[in-house]
């Protein structure tokens, strides 16, 4: 969720700032300092302790410090749970630093840190713009903090299955009626005619959670297919609207042959049955019934990784909690 990028260890020495008891202790910390003077001298000289708060849905954000310096920001902040619910712990969030006076992203990170006791998350977001901050007198950085939903996950790996399994999957050409390929129909997404998926008419339906599936696993022309089953796919209604009830993630090691970006960016997601996805006509109240990973691995790799990762993330509710903090450039930029 977090975004991946060469500065992350920079990110890492930030924590520090981050996990600091109050904003003005990371700000005068020497061992602080220290570090981050070795990674960016100008924030390290420039740290500006702020006291900027905001809620929504019973969270709590709260700005510790920032600094601006050129084209760069950097932003801690800390989130809190104020009623106690565990709700933070796995919850989905999109962190986004938005400035008016910024011509275009050149690069945008941050990491993180959970507290499961104070049920608090610590961050750290840096940003680097394609050219330097000149604000005017009165304008502002804007911290903005979306969180949707929050949910528990249940990690699986199934390479046991791969190995127990495989020679039982049966494959076939016959492409399931109205199928959609990463958001778009077979003929627009350019897998050949001759395409081999496995047979969902020959379903193992082993179980993996709940109503969760898998109807087979199966290395295929080269490319690692996965086939899910959901049974009894639908929506749920809450007072704070509808959610889906799972969602998966496969991956998320930094290991041969997951490392590489080709792993996630040619991958394919094959989905039919039950309800188009909303993107191509959803109804808000019933999903697929059947899904298919597709990824390209080098099976010598994956034999000698021994790994399929697999990551079954069950939602337990919506927040649907929209934070903005606006921090004055002159404020942060005036830091001695």
């Amino acid at each position: 969720m977090k975004r991946k990028h060469t500065f992350a260890f920079v990110l890492a020495m930030i924590l520090i700032l981050a996990c600091a008891a109050t904003a003005i202790a990371g700000a005068t910390s020497e061992e602080f300092n220290g570090w981050l003077y070795q990674l960016w001298p100008e924030a390290a000289m420039k740290l500006m302790p702020v006291e900027l708060s905001c809620e929504d849905k019973g969270l709590r954000l709260e700005v510790t410090s920032a600094t601006a310096e050129g084209s760069e920001i950097l932003i801690s902040y800390t989130v809190e749970d104020l009623e106690r619910k565990n709700r933070l712990e796995t919850v989905a969030r999109y962190p986004q630093v938005v400035c008016s006076t910024s011509n275009g992203v050149e690069t945008e990170i941050g990491t993180e840190h959970y507290d499961k006791a104070e049920q608090k998350w610590y961050f750290a977001e840096y940003v680097k713009y394609t050219k330097d901050l000149i604000p005017p007198k009165n304008d502002a950085m804007t911290l903005w903090w979306q969180c949707f939903e929050y949910n528990e996950n249940h990690n699986l790996d199934l390479f046991q299955n791969y190995k127990e399994y495989g020679d039982q999957v049966k494959t076939t050409s016959e492409i399931p009626e109205k199928v959609i390929v990463n958001d778009m129909s077979f003929a627009e997404s350019g897998l050949p005619e001759t395409f081999q998926m496995i047979d969902s008419n020959s379903s193992l339906e082993i179980p993996l959670f709940e109503n969760v599936y898998l109807s087979g696993i199966k290395m295929i022309d080269g490319w690692l297919h996965i086939q899910l089953h959901y049974v009894d796919h639908h929506m749920i209604n809450s007072d704070e609207g509808m959610y889906r009830p799972y969602t998966i993630w496969f991956g998320g090691v930094v290991d041969e042959p997951y490392e590489d970006d080709a792993f996630f960016r040619e991958r394919r997601v094959l989905i039919w049955g039950g309800q188009i996805p909303y993107s191509r006509g959803w109804d808000g109240t019933t999903l697929h019934e059947w899904e298919e990973y597709v990824f390209p691995v080098n099976e010598e790799l994956l034999e000698k990784s021994g790994s399929i990762p697999m990551s079954i993330h069950k939602t337990l509710g919506l927040v649907n909690a929209n934070i903005k903090v606006q921090i004055p450039l002159r404020l942060v930029r005036n830091a001695q």
